[in-house]
């Protein structure tokens, strides 16, 4: 007979923005076997919205399974199916994972550029060379205060959608002065993603 259903697969260490690895008990008794060997593990995984499974290739070797080129922060389903002479068991029950969200590279080249009437200043940066598959959605405005860097994203005159597109963001040196910093500071920034 085919194998017995196999238990629900589990979550096995850390899950990465496009990896999870999963593991299962492997079936041991001719009970659960079917009276026969085993010839592999299926590990069969689809995004939760998805209507079809992908199998990854059949595991000869034990559990756990790593598989990656996943989508980050997507939920996927998972499950195993065992196989012997006579054929495949029933899916298993399946698990439930969210891959982690992707940070993404770090912006470069940020400078900041005083007005020539001194009311203002520009931190303006370049993109990272790469936003590691998801949109980056906005970016934090960190400004040295003499003590620590903070994030004064609320400073910027843009707004969202402006920063993201034009890598910019206007602090008036009034702004500044409330943090602070006096006109004859530097205004040191660093930009996250």
């Amino acid at each position: 007979t085919v194998p017995e259903t196999m238990a629900t697969p589990t979550e096995q260490g850390t899950t990465t923005y496009d990896t999870v690895t999963v593991g299962y008990t492997e079936l041991t008794t001719a009970a659960e076997t079917g009276g026969l060997t085993i010839n592999k593990y299926i590990v069969e995984y689809k995004k939760s919205a998805d209507a079809s499974y992908t199998q990854i290739d059949p595991a000869t070797n034990p559990s756990p399974q790593v598989i990656s080129g996943l989508v980050p922060n997507t939920a996927y389903l998972f499950r195993v199916i065992a196989n012997n002479d006579i054929g495949d068991s029933t899916p298993s029950p399946t698990l439930t994972v969210t891959t982690a969200t992707y940070v993404p590279e770090v912006p470069t080249n940020v400078q900041t550029t005083e007005s020539l009437d001194g009311t203002t200043v520009d931190i303006t940066w370049t993109a990272p060379s790469s936003d590691n598959g998801e949109a980056i959605s906005d970016y934090k405005v960190l400004i040295f205060d003499g003590s620590s860097f903070t994030d004064y994203t609320t400073l910027c005159s843009q707004n969202t959608a402006t920063r993201v597109s034009g890598l910019t963001c206007t602090v008036t040196m009034a702004d500044l002065a409330t943090i602070g910093l006096s006109y004859d500071d530097e205004v040191v920034a660093k930009v996250a993603a």
